[in-house]
């Protein structure tokens, strides 16, 4: 009798039967360990041997960046004497032209002590020229380090340079909201992030612009916050607003009131009501910004607005905001005639609010008001004080030859009011003090100094 499977092809029964049964395979034979073969010993690399020489050191140094830079970085930390910065610089630059993310990823272990931080005249801006240089040649690299570059050189270096997107078509929005998420709040990140977005709504459009804006951290959204919103206002002002009421944004009040000063959403009375209702914006940290365009447009309308405030606290705030936005459209003398019109409560801050920008620039100014005798009786005291204040806080010594005649001109109970003022007030800081005290009589200023 036929197998039931005679007609398959033999191979075919051989797999059919494969599926069925296991299949014998032939064991090899077990393996003697005493006649294996020995293991595959690679012999160990040598170790590096830095020694720094006594020719050429900065070629030196910037052949370990591509050589062996974490070995060298290592023995960069142990140095002391530590080495010269031009070594250090010529050895990262080698290095972060050959390993950016590795070499930038080590400057931020570097101590305080390297310098790499300092600011002001001793600004050291390594760090930050190194990334301007790789934006031209890793520009997806450059991205990743430009908000996280603070790290290493410190908060307050100016970052001042553009950063061209266009050149880096391969990174995606959700990478950018990756980097810059991870980054520091700072100027560098607030860079990058405000030339990604301007790059984002060219390229993609508003829509798109919006939704990525709103991945960011909070504390990153206000870099592109004005932009967007300037943008998105054209053509929907609501949708601007119900972004702003919405967003957690630590900014959001400050970039409200931005764009209420540059867009005309409405009314400047409507303007700062909205602040007010919904962005829990006060007279002074926001409706000032509107009091502005509103004293810029119709002086008699917002000190109509001003006086007419029933909430005491506000209407003081407001007075200082009408007095900043008066010396920015006119000079003091005529700033101080202004506020001599107004009741005596109001003289005070409005007087504040124009010495905020002017007292530095104009103090001879304000002391005009004092021989002049234009304002009210009841503030003289507080008037002279603000005036002592500003030369405690050293306002005054551009000017110290207006002054010193203004002294001598002007003898009597107020030109001694603000003199005793002005002591006390540079109690703290005996150089100024002496300064001061150079412009009165001899006699004077030794009653002063308690001498004889």
């Amino acid at each position: 009798m036929k197998s039931p499977l005679s007609f398959l092809p033999a191979a075919g029964v051989g797999v059919l039967l494969g599926c069925l049964l296991p299949v014998m395979q032939p064991q090899a034979p077990v393996a003697d360990p005493v006649a294996s073969a020995a293991p595959v010993v690679h012999p160990a690399s040598p170790p590096v041997v830095i020694e720094m020489p006594a020719d050429d050191p900065i070629a030196w140094a910037a052949e370990f960046g591509t050589s062996h830079p974490q070995e060298f970085f290592q023995w960069l930390l142990k140095q002391n004497p530590q080495p010269k910065g031009d070594l250090v610089r010529a050895f990262f630059h080698a290095w972060i032209e050959h390993d950016p993310d590795a070499a930038f990823k080590a400057a931020l272990k570097l101590p305080a002590r390297f310098r790499f931080g300092a600011s002001g005249e001793d600004e050291n801006r390594f760090f930050v020229e190194e990334v301007k240089g790789l934006l031209d040649r890793h520009p997806a690299a450059a991205f990743r380090w430009i908000g996280r570059v603070e790290q290493v050189i410190g908060l307050s270096v100016t970052m001042n340079f553009n950063v061209p997107f266009e050149n880096s078509p391969e990174l995606t929005p959700e990478e950018v909201a990756k980097y810059a998420n991870q980054s520091l709040p700072g100027q560098a990140t607030e860079v990058m992030i405000c030339a990604y977005g301007r790059y984002l709504l060219e390229k993609r459009g508003l829509s798109d612009c919006i939704a990525w804006m709103k991945t960011l951290n909070p504390e990153h959204q206000g870099a592109i916050m004005e932009a967007v919103c300037l943008e998105w206002g054209k053509t929907d002002p609501g949708g601007v607003m119900k972004y702003l009421e919405e967003t957690t944004s630590s900014v959001r009040q400050y970039k409200a009131t931005e764009l209420m000063n540059q867009v005309t959403y409405a009314s400047p009375t409507k303007a700062m009501e909205w602040l007010e209702q919904h962005m829990g914006a006060t007279s002074y940290t926001g409706l000032n910004n509107m009091l502005e365009i509103f004293d810029h447009s119709d002086a008699e309308g917002a000190q109509k607005y001003v006086m007419g405030l029933e909430d005491k606290d506000k209407q003081l705030d407001a007075i200082k905001g009408l007095g900043e936005s008066h010396t920015m459209r006119s000079k003091v003398p005529e700033t101080m005639q202004w506020v001599a019109t107004l009741p005596a409560d109001l003289q005070v801050e409005a007087t504040a609010g124009a010495m905020r920008w002017r007292l530095g620039s104009d103090y001879i100014s304000f002391l005009t008001p004092l021989s002049d005798n234009i304002l009210a009786p009841e503030i003289q005291d507080r008037y002279i004080q603000q005036l002592a204040d500003g030369i405690g806080q050293g306002m005054m010594w551009d000017e110290k030859a207006a002054i010193h005649q203004w002294l001598d001109d002007h003898p009597g109970e107020v030109r001694d009011a603000f003199v005793k003022a002005t002591v006390t007030a540079l109690e703290k800081k005996p150089d100024d003090l002496n300064k001061f005290l150079s412009y009165l009589p001899e006699a004077e200023a030794n009653k002063l100094r308690g001498t004889p």
